[in-house]
């Protein structure tokens, strides 16, 4: 298992409905921390998610938002502040979930970041 971690966090309840739907299809096998702005303060949201960082000191973080530039986003880039090895992905999607599940274990850092974009962006159609 790779020391990677995995942040959700967004409006309302998405990041646990997210998660728990993604859980349906294929389990994520590395810690995921599930924030939602609807409780908690940007300031409590970037204290925990620091703390539980320090604690499981993971070689990297992915950071999944819901939309850029949010308040959402603002955490993220706090807890980015704060560790060089974060990685924020706007616009969180089912497919984007789906595609870190199911190649965590088989890409690399940097491929698995290209790989997620591309699965989440192409899963996006409007049809005229």
């Amino acid at each position: 298992m790779k020391n990677y971690v995995c942040i959700i966090l967004t409006h309302g309840d998405l990041a646990f409905q997210l998660y728990e739907v993604t859980q349906k299809f294929l389990a994520l096998d590395i810690p995921v921390y599930l924030y939602s702005n609807k409780k908690d303060s940007i300031e409590t949201i970037v204290q925990d998610a620091a703390a539980k960082l320090k604690e499981t000191r993971p070689e990297h973080v992915i950071i999944f938002v819901d939309l850029v530039g949010g308040s959402c986003w603002r955490a993220a880039a706090g807890i980015k502040k704060e560790y060089e090895n974060v990685a924020l992905l706007g616009g969180v999607n089912l497919p984007a979930l789906v595609s870190l599940a199911t190649n965590i274990n088989r890409l690399e850092w940097p491929q698995l970041l290209v790989k997620i974009e591309e699965d989440a962006v192409k899963a996006i159609k409007v049809i005229k």
